[in-house]
C-alpha cells in the first residue's frame, strides 16, 4: 500500500516498543526509499533510542511534541 501514500509522512517510533515492533516502521521506511521516496522531503523517520510504545510520554516527549506540532502546522516532513 506504500505506493498509495501521497501526503507528507512523519513516522516516530521507540526502538524498545513492545506493542508494535520497531521493525514494522523500519520496513516501511525501507519500502518508501525503495520506491524512490525522499527521506526529508516526502517523509521523515525518527527512531527514538530507549523509548517504548508511549514515546510522546517519555523523557524526549517535549522535543517530539514540538516536532509533531511543526509537522502538523507546516505539512512538511523536513
Amino acid at each position: 500500500m506504500c505506493h498509495r501514500l501521497t501526503a507528507p509522512l512523519l513516522v516516530v517510533h521507540g526502538d524498545l516498543d513492545e506493542v508494535v515492533p520497531v521493525g514494522q516502521s523500519r520496513t516501511l521506511r525501507q519500502e518508501l526509499l525503495r520506491m524512490g521516496r525522499a527521506e526529508g522531503s516526502d517523509f521523515r523517520y525518527v527512531e527514538v533510542a530507549g523509548a517504548g510504545h508511549e514515546v510522546l510520554a517519555e523523557e524526549c516527549g517535549p522535543v517530539l511534541h514540538e516536532l509533531l506540532a511543526t509537522f502538523l502546522r507546516t505539512g512538511r516532513a523536513a
